[in-house]
């Protein structure tokens, strides 16, 4: 675990060192799950639908197929990517997300589907929307996933 410095300006932030396995980039944003291919906990790749309850965090730099790298597992952080599925439902800061495995985002948790962990992560801004079933990347949200 990295615990980002605490400072009076800054919100507390923890993240960890994740290794990707899941065949491509890992852009910053993207939320990743623990690879159940094989497991060390160190392992993660996109998120598969029957196993969301083993998300790992949210990418912090991007990570090449087969490298190490950062992902924030608590805190604020302002570059996750939620997957707008409704554009006539407003995500709005207090609603719940969840994650999604198609995009690799996080989801509003009245639309999820099943196996889907609750607590993850809360939406603390706004969510744009513009059409349904977009991917805005930079969406504010608050992590719970130590």
């Amino acid at each position: 675990m990295i615990f980002h410095a605490f400072q009076r300006e800054d919100d507390d932030s923890v993240f960890t060192i994740v290794r990707n396995i899941s065949g491509s980039t890992q852009a910053v944003g993207n939320v990743v799950a623990i690879a159940c291919t094989s497991v060390d906990g160190v392992r993660v790749s996109a998120p598969v639908a029957a196993q969301l309850d083993l998300f790992r965090g949210i990418v912090a730099e991007s990570i090449l197929d087969s490298a190490y790298g950062k992902a924030q597992v608590h805190g604020y952080c302002s570059y996750a990517k939620v997957l707008v599925v409704n554009s006539s439902v407003v995500i709005t800061a207090g609603y719940a997300l969840v994650p999604q495995a198609a995009a690799a985002a996080l989801i509003l948790a009245t639309q999820y589907v099943s196996n889907a962990g609750y607590g993850f992560a809360t939406a603390v801004a706004e969510v744009a929307t513009g059409s349904s079933t977009v991917a805005v990347s930079n969406s504010k949200v608050f992590l719970r996933a130590l």
